[in-house]
């Protein structure tokens, strides 16, 4: 799949959806739970356009290569948030196969997540 991001032209920030940084744009749940029963770790940032916390953790999350990142905009699909009781944003939530092995809330620093990834690898 591809994707298209658009920047704002405010404070230059990507926003999509969804999408794994520079490779896919996921629309539906189906296609997310497909996404994350990868064999290999996956973090998925859970964010709101309107969230300054998230906009600033998009900064770090591009630093991120040691594993796919996926962006999940919580108000294009509430049922989804619903489901996985995304209560605040940003949060990232590990999946490692399709299961949830970790999750942090708020924006958290590289070193945090850096630590979280060597954990679960």
């Amino acid at each position: 799949m591809s994707h298209t991001s658009r920047s704002c032209s405010m404070c230059g920030s990507l926003f999509a959806t969804l999408l794994v940084y520079e490779k896919e744009t996921i629309m539906k749940t189906s296609e997310f739970d497909n996404l994350i029963a990868s064999d290999n770790l996956i973090l998925v940032d859970f964010y709101a356009t309107w969230c300054g916390p998230c906009r600033a953790l998009d900064r770090t999350l591009a630093q991120i290569t040691e594993v796919d990142v996926i962006k999940y905009d919580v108000d294009e699909d509430e049922d989804l948030a619903i489901e996985k009781k995304i209560r605040n944003v940003p949060v990232l939530i590990f999946y490692d196969g399709d299961k949830e092995v970790e999750r942090l809330v708020g924006a958290v620093s590289l070193d945090t997540i850096n630590k979280t990834i060597k954990k679960w690898e």
